[in-house]
């Protein structure tokens, strides 16, 4: 399996403990038809971009994008990952509050 460097940069971004630099979380909702996948908050995000993998940290440029097949991996400030598998959708980015609409 080829490992995109987005998601690598995404999933594996740390900051030493001397550093100044502060990590603020991001809203994150993930809603299918169905129901709410998740609502809560992430250090990093990883989805599958139709035209490949997109890594999404704080201050994300605003972006609407869709998505693929494939797994979406969230990491939370403990640096816990949560994996969902989706069918493809679209995500929306907008002043660190994403909105995945799954299928």
């Amino acid at each position: 399996m080829k490992i995109n460097q987005f998601e690598n940069e995404a999933v594996n971004f740390q900051i030493t403990k001397s550093s100044n630099f502060q990590i603020k979380e991001m809203k994150l909702e993930i809603i299918t038809p169905d129901k709410k996948l998740f609502e809560g908050t992430a250090k990093s995000l990883v989805v599958p971009g139709s035209e490949g993998s997109l890594g999404i940290l704080n201050n994300h440029a605003p972006m609407i994008a869709s998505l693929k097949k494939g797994t979406v991996k969230i990491t939370d400030d403990n640096s816990q990952v949560q994996k969902f598998e989706i069918k493809g959708g679209v995500i929306e980015v907008l002043k660190n509050n994403i909105i995945v609409l799954a299928e």
